[in-house]
């Protein structure tokens, strides 16, 4: 785990993605940051599935980067924790500008179940993002809550047909009744 962290945290680079000028934009610098963050997104990733809380700290660090591929993937990893103490940062997270934020946000509250978790999953159902949408319906028919029943239905009206698929999985998990493949 340790070695990890350190990737994670020691690794950040303040390296100038390019100066004020554009005579002197360099492209090995830019390569280079890109690495960096690959390499810190790779740690964020491990860290999460091997689920220790010592990450903790770190993660929540590294989610309040500025680089967005580090962000997701500091909060993919931080939901796969399901530790309460990140009720704060996830319930932020649910209005990022990024998606990918925001589905592993939805993911979060759908493990940890905290009492505001079903209306924020409520709220998901209508994300501008499909993939949010999908890992809404997916938590509100893990969570199995009738009172989900009514909205799912109107949620059947969504445009994007594999967010329908899941709305009709979670009514089915629910309710027990297969709406079948027709939309």
């Amino acid at each position: 785990v340790e070695p990890l962290i350190a990737i994670l945290v020691n690794e950040r680079s303040d390296i100038p993605m390019h100066e004020q000028s554009s005579t002197n934009y360099n492209p090995d610098l830019i390569r280079m940051k890109n690495e960096i963050q690959e390499l810190q997104c790779q740690a964020a990733k491990s860290l999460g599935k091997i689920r220790d809380k010592r990450a903790l700290e770190p993660l929540t660090i590294a989610f309040q980067e500025s680089d967005r591929s580090v962000r997701a993937c500091a909060a993919q990893a931080l939901a796969r924790l399901y530790d309460y103490s990140s009720v704060d940062i996830f319930l932020a997270a649910l209005s990022d500008n990024d998606h990918r934020v925001r589905k592993y946000a939805v993911q979060y509250f759908q493990h940890t179940r905290v009492p505001q978790a079903f209306d924020l999953l409520i709220s998901a159902l209508e994300d501008d993002n499909r993939y949010v949408r999908h890992a809404a319906a997916n938590a509100l028919g893990s969570i199995k809550d009738p009172r989900a029943v009514p909205y799912l239905i109107r949620a059947l009206n969504d445009t994007d047909d594999k967010v329908k698929g899941f709305v009709k999985s979670a009514l089915h998990s629910i309710t027990i009744i297969d709406l079948g493949d027709d939309p």
